[in-house]
């Protein structure tokens, strides 16, 4: 059943709203001679530097220095940014289309734990996509975990995200494909779908288009 309170739509970007596979990238790399980059990165946890990256605490040229560190042969910044952009693919089809029209009936919000990294080869194909210069142009809000110093599933950046977009936590419907997201912002009071790969995005947000 449809909540009927509902103001505002939070969307996490990864395998929600745009197609990843991590594999690549651990394939990638293993080809660049680090053979452990399944043990440092995954959807369920990662070492510190990734989290380090992720909530802007060091540079890409920093994060770049460490991957060398750890790499087996020497590398460079754009090998080493090409394996770690492998895992991404492209925006589920009519992400756009369908951002638009929620757009007109209610308050959108992006919320995704990303990088710099990332987002520059994402925003290369927002442009090639769409009308907009960067994906958070899509949206009424954006939240970026590198650009706010924090990511999910800690209750600050729910809190963070509440208090900016002006409403209760049960007017915030929130879509990620990560269980234990979901399990921290519905203890924060919003609503919450766990996205899987077998239902389709439009499926889940047909009531509300």
């Amino acid at each position: 059943m449809t909540p009927q309170n509902i103001s505002t739509i939070v969307f996490d970007l990864g395998n929600v709203l745009y197609n990843i596979d991590i594999a690549l990238s651990e394939q990638a790399f293993l080809s660049l001679g680090l053979p452990g980059f399944s043990t440092l990165y995954s959807l369920t946890s990662q070492s510190g530097l990734f989290d380090a990256l992720e909530c802007g605490h060091i540079s890409p040229t920093q994060f770049m220095a460490s991957i060398r560190n750890i790499a087996e042969v020497a590398v460079s910044d754009e090998q080493i940014i090409s394996a770690w952009n492998a895992l991404l693919i492209d925006f589920i089809p009519d992400c756009f289309p369908m951002l638009h029209q929620l757009k007109s009936r209610y308050q959108i919000a992006l919320l995704s734990n990303t990088n710099a990294i990332h987002m520059l080869r994402i925003n290369s194909q927002v442009r090639e996509q769409s009308a907009f210069q960067t994906l958070s142009e899509a949206f009424h809000h954006a939240f970026l975990s590198y650009e706010a110093g924090l990511r999910k599933p800690f209750t600050e950046i729910y809190d963070l995200v509440t208090t900016t977009l002006g409403c209760e936590p049960a007017q915030i419907l929130f879509i990620d494909d990560n269980l234990a997201n979901i399990e921290s912002a519905t203890a924060f009071g919003w609503h919450t779908i766990h996205k899987t790969p077998e239902i389709s995005l439009q499926s889940i947000l047909s009531d509300y288009m």
